[in-house]
């Protein structure tokens, strides 16, 4: 069913400002856990033979810890680390970016670092034997987005507001496209809606109507349908130069629009080596799942090349479920193959997500 656009700009628009709130959340499970030595990552206190499973938490643009502190709603519960501190006394916090959890009854030792741009995502896909977890915007069908903190500033009414404009929506900002801007992991089209351009100003390449598109090549939530001429306020923005004519486009989201260019050519490049890949990221199920099993292979097998992905709005509470719901895993697990505590862990997730009334799900 398709997403009312006006109820999902609303949504988003309450979370730039600090207007999402965060809803009250099922208590975790009790797990028999034990303290690690905050400052020794090389040895815990209980068991030298545990098996150690680092995760690396990707907060994207508009979705890093600063912007979890400045939300007024928030209160913390949501920054990573420090709020998994809520549900499990004994994680260890080292800093703002590192924990450490260990769990004697899965004999696993998780380490977690939390990172915020391109290169250093990257760099963790390429990681033996991880987990990654991606957590903000899919874009639109582009691919997971980084930037830099975006601070708040107080308009004469009082209310909050910041500069959301910018490459970094999109190409990432001159000289510094390896760190920020879209790591492309989509459908070679999507839609570009005019509402979109207008509120984030990017550049970017529309797609001229003498150029053959496949419809299995364009994102699932956008549509392909007439030509239209690019309206003179973005002309500035086309990175290719101007036509008079170009496929016009329709997205679930930001409606009408011109049909762009995307693809995925970051993934293509990325030697994925990660043990499982988590895209929490608005319907990255639809969006990506296709590109990364089929035309990228990452595949499963008992041990490797697992991935989970979101049906429906994401919102970033579900980073803090989701860890939590790994640590509660209550199974002998380790030097064995993840599935069960992972499958354990999506199930745990939804379950708490549905006690929240949130409307997404892990799949």
């Amino acid at each position: 069913m398709a997403l009312d656009p006006e109820a999902r700009a609303a949504e988003l628009g309450g979370f730039a400002a600090g207007g999402f709130v965060v809803p009250r959340l099922p208590k975790p499970l009790d797990v028999h856990v034990a303290r690690a030595a905050a400052n020794n990552l090389i040895l815990n206190v209980v068991n030298l033979d545990f098996e150690i499973r680092k995760i690396v938490v990707a907060q994207g643009i508009q979705f890093h810890n600063l912007d979890r502190v400045n939300n007024e709603n928030d209160a913390g519960e949501t920054v990573i680390p420090k709020s998994l501190q809520l549900d499990f006394p004994d994680i260890v916090i080292q800093d703002d970016t590192h924990a450490v959890f260990v769990s004697d009854v899965q004999r696993v030792e998780y380490r977690i670092e939390v990172v915020n741009t391109k290169d250093a995502f990257k760099d963790a896909l390429q990681t033996q034997g991880i987990h990654v977890i991606y957590c903000g915007h899919s874009r639109l069908g582009r691919g997971p987005c980084f930037g830099p903190d975006i601070p708040f500033s107080q308009k004469p009414d009082g209310t909050l507001d910041r500069d959301l404009t910018g490459d970094n929506w999109e190409t990432g900002e001159t000289g510094k496209a390896a760190q920020f801007g879209v790591f492309r992991m989509g459908r070679p089209f999507l839609g570009a809606g005019f509402l979109e351009l207008d509120e984030h100003k990017f550049h970017f390449r529309p797609v001229p109507a003498d150029v053959k598109v496949d419809r299995n090549d364009i994102d699932p939530l956008s549509s392909v349908g007439g030509t239209t001429s690019l309206p003179t306020r973005f002309q500035t923005l086309s990175l290719d130069p101007i036509v008079d004519s170009y496929h016009g486009s329709h997205n679930e989201h930001t409606r009408d629009g011109v049909l762009a260019f995307a693809g995925f050519s970051d993934l293509l490049a990325t030697d994925l080596k990660c043990r499982c890949f988590t895209v929490f990221s608005c319907d990255s199920l639809r969006h990506f799942h296709e590109i990364v099993r089929k035309r990228k292979g990452f595949t499963r097998t008992e041990t490797e090349g697992f991935a989970y992905f979101v049906q429906g709005l994401y919102f970033d509470i579900a980073d803090r479920l989701y860890l939590g719901s790994l640590f509660e895993f209550n199974e002998r697990n380790d030097n064995q193959s993840w599935f069960p505590c992972l499958e354990f862990a999506v199930k745990r997730t939804n379950a708490k997500l549905k006690a929240a009334r949130a409307n997404f799900s892990t799949i």
